[in-house]
C-alpha cells in the first residue's frame, strides 16, 4: 500500500506528541526523585525504608518513560526521513512556480513589442530558470490532424476502414527569432539568438513539456517534435526558424513497491497497476492452448490485439462468426 504525504505528516505529529508526553513524565519523575532523595537524607530509619521503595518505583517509571522516548524519537526520525522527498518536491515546485512567474515577467519586460503583438511564446511548463522562454516572430502557423485506419479488413465482408484511431494534432510555426535577449548575451546579438535556438533544440531533444502562449493555437501541454533554423545569412537581430509541436496528454499510472525475500536477503521490484487483470480472465501461462472467458463487448479483434493471434486463426479455432461471440463462454486465444 502506498503511503501518502498526509499519512507521514500524521505519523510525524503523533510521534512528536508522544515523545513530548513521555519527556514530561520523565522530567516530572526526575524532579520527584530528587525531592525524595533530599527527604531521604534527613529521614529516620523507618522513613528511609519507605522512601527507598518510593525512589525505586520512580526510577522504574523513569526507565519506562525513557524507553518510550527513545521509541517515539525513532518513529519521529523515520517519518521525518520519509517526508524529506515530499519536502524536496514541494521546494522544487515552489521554485518552478517562481521561475515561471519571473520568466513571464521577463518576457513582457524584455520584449514588450512581441508580447503586445501576441507573438507565439514557448516556455517549459516547469521552467528551471527565470529566462526559460523563446519568442517567435511568426510568419505562418499551420495545423494538421490525421486518423489511422486498419489496412486490412477484420473479417470477410467488412470494410477496410472498420477501425480508426485519431492521431495527436501537429502544429508548425515558421518565422524568425528576433532580438537578442540582453540578459542572456549583452555583447553579441547573433550569439544570443543561437542561445534561444539551442533552448528550443534542448527542449525538443529532452521531450520537455512546454506551453505555447499567444499565436493562433496556444496550448497548455505540448512537446516540440522538430526544430530547425537557417543560419545561411543571419542578421544581427534575426534568424529564420521553424518549430513543430504536438499536443500531449499524460497518462497516470500508480506504482507500488513489493518486497521479495531471497537467499541473499531482500529484493524489491516495481509493479504497476496500469493494466490490472480483469475479472473472469483465466488465461493460463505455459505450453499448450490458452483459454479465457468472453466478456461483453469483446470480439476477435480484441483478442487479436491482446494476444497477438491472427483473427483468421482465432475464428478457425473457435468457430463463432465475428460479432457473435457468446458472453461467458471459453475462447481459445493462443
Amino acid at each position: 500500500m502506498t503511503v501518502s504525504k498526509a499519512q507521514y505528516e500524521k505519523a510525524l505529529k503523533t510521534a512528536l506528541n508522544y515523545y513530548n508526553k513521555f519527556k514530561n513524565i520523565y522530567n516530572a519523575d526526575s524532579k520527584l526523585k530528587d525531592q525524595l532523595a533530599e527527604k531521604y537524607q534527613h529521614a529516620t530509619v523507618a522513613e528511609k525504608e519507605k522512601l527507598r521503595k518510593q525512589i525505586f518505583a520512580v526510577q522504574q517509571a523513569m526507565f519506562i518513560a525513557s524507553g518510550n522516548m527513545s521509541k517515539y524519537k525513532a518513529k519521529y526520525s523515520a517519518a521525518k526521513k520519509k517526508l524529506a522527498p515530499y519536502k524536496a518536491q514541494e521546494s522544487k515546485r515552489k521554485k518552478t512556480i517562481k521561475n515561471k512567474e519571473q520568466s513571464l515577467n521577463n518576457a513582457k519586460k524584455e520584449k514588450p513589442g512581441y508580447w503586445a503583438a501576441g507573438r507565439p511564446l514557448i516556455m517549459p511548463k516547469h521552467p528551471g530558470t527565470t529566462h526559460s522562454y523563446v519568442y517567435i516572430d511568426n510568419s505562418t502557423e499551420t495545423e494538421s490532424s490525421s486518423t489511422s485506419m486498419t489496412s486490412n479488413s477484420i473479417s470477410p465482408g467488412q470494410y477496410v476502414n472498420h477501425y480508426t484511431q485519431m492521431e495527436p494534432t501537429q502544429h508548425q510555426i515558421d518565422g524568425k527569432l528576433g532580438g537578442s535577449l540582453k540578459s542572456m548575451d549583452p555583447d553579441s546579438g547573433i550569439a544570443g539568438l543561437k542561445k534561444q535556438y539551442d533552448m528550443l533544440k534542448r527542449w525538443s531533444e529532452n521531450g520537455t513539456e512546454v506551453e505555447v502562449l499567444h499565436g493562433q493555437r496556444p496550448t497548455k501541454s505540448a512537446v516540440l517534435t522538430a526544430v530547425s533554423a537557417n543560419f545561411d545569412a543571419p542578421r544581427d537581430n534575426a534568424v529564420s526558424v521553424s518549430v513543430t509541436y504536438q499536443d500531449t496528454k499524460w497518462a497516470k499510472s500508480a506504482t507500488t513497491k513489493t518486497s521479495k525475500s531471497g537467499s541473499n536477503g531482500k529484493k524489491s521490484k516495481n509493479k504497476t497497476d496500469s493494466n490490472p487483470k480483469k475479472k473472469g480472465d483465466k488465461s493460463k501461462k505455459g505450453k499448450g492452448p490458452h483459454y479465457t472467458k468472453i466478456q461483453k463487448g469483446q470480439g476477435y479483434w480484441f483478442f487479436h490485439k491482446k494476444y497477438g493471434t491472427a483473427v483468421a486463426t482465432l475464428m478457425a479455432w473457435n468457430g463463432w462468426p465475428e460479432g457473435k461471440l457468446p458472453v461467458g463462454k471459453r475462447i481459445r486465444v493462443k
